[in-house]
């Protein structure tokens, strides 16, 4: 991987790294203060304090292992980026939506956390259009096919922070639903 990819990957994992921390260790007020930019997502207050049923804390749990399990395709990618590197790339974020159809519709109160999911599995699968698009141009030789494969890996490595964000965003939603459901 070139010095200025390896640069913007780790200049992109340290806020989703920080957002993770937070959301993983932090609830109530402090998680909402971290993420002001989901003022758009309805809050947790505004469902219904019922306990959460068996159901529900499932698909919790196995949203807020997808974030982890998403950041660790990034982390441990291999330094040097070949074409087959690419295509396993591109098929490791094609997992975000293969487990969000395994986990199946959420239920109503959930169903704020599981359009961030849906989003963040549409920017991985966007990332793993992008990496396999680099996997079909192949090795660069040429200064304008060097361009090309630069601007998909640009756009590969970009899923990480928007697909990252998001899935954030659900686990600090997910919190807060807890929290209220007491």
């Amino acid at each position: 991987m070139p010095t200025t990819t390896a640069t913007r990957l780790r200049t992109r994992l340290l806020p989703i790294a920080v957002l993770a921390l937070l959301a993983a260790g932090c609830g109530g007020e402090t998680a909402r203060q971290a993420s002001p930019a989901r003022s758009a997502t309805p809050s947790a207050s505004s469902v219904k304090a019922q306990p959460l049923t068996a159901a529900e804390l499932r698909w919790i749990r196995a949203v807020e292992q997808l974030q982890p399990r998403m950041t660790k395709v990034f982390t441990d990618m291999p330094t040097d980026l070949t074409t087959a590197a690419l295509v396993t790339l591109a098929g490791q974020l094609g997992q975000c939506r293969h487990e969000l159809r395994r986990l199946g519709p959420s239920s109503a109160r959930l169903q704020p956390v599981q359009a961030l999911v849906d989003r963040a599995c549409g920017q991985y699968d966007k990332g793993a259009a992008c990496f396999a698009a680099a996997a079909r141009e192949g090795l660069p030789s040429r200064t304008a096919s060097a361009e090309a494969v630069s601007k998909q890996l640009d756009c590969g490595f970009a899923s990480m922070e928007t697909g990252g964000k998001s899935l954030v965003e659900a686990q600090l939603l997910t919190t807060e639903i807890r929290n209220a459901a007491g």
